[in-house]
């Protein structure tokens, strides 16, 4: 009966095509957040949304980026495998949300001179200008924090720089659950991931993922 029901919706609902259609299944509602679990014709996933009212049945249509993985959200006390963020989105074939274009990075400029850091594994021009060869492999950086945002999908969000690379290699981004603050040297320890498209229009050549400050 349930694929009987997906195909007709998927019959009915052919007026925009997108990437990713399907039945919301489940609704679980945060402060800030809904998180929906969308069943597919061939897959079922689990997407977050800015809060607002989603009933159960309502049909998604979506362009999907790649998905964050082993996602912990605190506010439900669960991890997602994988969880897609996302911005726009179709309703019953209503749109919802801001389009996503690509997000202008503002430059952060630390005037650090190069070699006053300390180097670990890297410095961060060489991790930009190696990524395909690091990616998913473990690494040490160390570097001065130049921006620190917390609590952003779960997890904070920290730029760090070193006095090497220039505008587009002097800036790593790195995701972790520690708590840093701006000005701190540290040394973290992760993994390289490249080629992430998050959504909402953020796009990164290189992330150092899951990342620990290494006393």
């Amino acid at each position: 009966m349930k694929k009987i029901i997906l195909s007709i919706v998927f019959f009915l609902v052919t007026s925009y095509a997108l990437a990713f259609q399907g039945l919301v299944k489940d609704v679980k509602q945060t402060n800030t957040y809904t998180y929906l679990e969308v069943e597919g014709e061939k897959q079922t996933i689990w997407m977050a949304v800015t809060k607002r009212k989603v009933d159960k049945g309502e049909i998604i249509d979506v362009d999907l980026g790649k998905p964050f993985k082993n996602f912990q959200s605190k506010a439900l006390n669960r991890t997602f495998k994988e969880l897609h963020l996302v911005s726009q989105y179709k309703i019953n074939g209503t749109t919802v949300g801001a389009s996503s274009p690509k997000v202008k990075k503002k430059a952060l400029k630390a005037n650090i001179k190069l070699g006053s850091i300390k180097k670990a594994d890297y410095l961060i021009s060489e991790i930009f200008q190696n990524k395909d060869k690091l990616a998913g492999k473990t690494i040490t950086i160390r570097g001065k924090v130049v921006k620190f945002a917390p609590k952003i999908m779960g997890k904070n969000w920290i730029h760090l720089q070193d006095g090497s690379g220039k505008a587009g290699t002097n800036d790593l981004t790195i995701t972790s659950q520690e708590t840093v603050k701006f000005g701190d040297i540290v040394l973290f320890k992760g993994k390289v991931v490249t080629n992430q498209d998050i959504g909402a229009g953020y796009k990164y050549d290189v992330l150092l993922e899951e990342a620990k400050v290494i006393k």
